[in-house]
């Protein structure tokens, strides 16, 4: 079970890239007449590609809420500061001066 968990960590963000080298080495392979594989091999592969290329852009867009989320959280922060200081400003403008 680790072992698995190792293979599944260090293919992480790889796929998509292993999947075009061996599209392509096959293409090649096929293409010099040394290597045939057969027709019905070739969709499985651009699915097995776009797939990796889907959990891809899974992974990213997760990534990009929780970015998106925590900046919004330090914008309102940021905002009722500025509110607070504009308040405060007021306040002192509004109070009498020795």
């Amino acid at each position: 079970m680790e072992t698995l968990k190792r293979i599944k960590d260090y293919l992480k963000g790889r796929k998509s890239y292993i999947i075009a080298i061996v599209v392509a080495i096959l293409g090649v392979l096929q293409g010099l007449d040394v290597f045939t594989l057969p027709d019905w091999c070739w969709p499985i592969l651009g699915a097995a590609g776009l797939g990796a290329l889907k959990g891809g852009i899974d992974r990213t867009s997760n990534e990009v809420k929780t970015v998106v989320k925590d900046n919004s959280e330090k914008q309102i922060i940021i905002n009722e500061m500025k509110d607070n200081t504009v308040i405060d400003e007021i306040n002192n403008l509004n109070s009498p001066k020795a």
